[in-house]
């Protein structure tokens, strides 16, 4: 019997922060410019990290296939100080754009938020799918990309978790 036994406690944090992007899933930028830009803003928190030490940062695709969102083409990373709650996302070019906001807590915890940047050009010849004359099917699109987004920041939670 050993007397003066050694124990250990230990805290495993599985749980991904919330975060919830502010404003419009879908916003317009068809202005006729040839450069966009567009301010970001969200509320963020976490079970265990403090709301000024979650690492943000986005993450901005262009849509390569109006018919599906989740054909992209990663084109920029805005890296963000700890505790940021806002950004500047500037485009060049007449697109679709979307714009991932991923947040990281102090272990490693990761989820993303997902905002849809329409900034095709607007003689017809963009993407229905932000809200043109796509009608229904361009918001169920819109839908199951947000959904897959989802699903994928949940997965990545629960691989956090059957590893900590």
């Amino acid at each position: 019997v050993d007397g003066t036994p050694a124990s250990v406690q230990i805290e495993v944090d599985g749980i991904s922060p919330e975060v919830v992007v502010d404003g419009e899933r879908v916003r317009d930028m068809r202005d006729g410019e040839s450069e966009h830009t567009t301010d970001l803003t969200w509320r963020m928190s976490d079970d265990h990290t403090d709301a000024g030490q979650l690492v943000p940062r986005i993450e901005i695709y262009q849509v390569t296939d109006p018919t599906d969102l989740l054909s992209a083409e990663h084109i920029d990373t805005i890296e963000l100080a700890p505790g940021a709650t806002s950004g500047t996302v500037a485009l060049s070019g007449n697109a679709l754009y979307r714009a991932e906001l991923h947040v990281v807590d102090s272990v490693g915890n990761e989820s993303v938020s997902a905002v849809l940047l329409d900034a095709s050009s607007e003689d017809g010849g963009g993407c229905s799918a932000a809200g043109g004359t796509g009608g229904g099917a361009g918001a169920a699109l819109l839908l199951a990309a947000l959904a897959w987004l989802a699903a994928r920041a949940r997965l990545s939670a629960a691989r956090s978790r059957s590893r900590g």
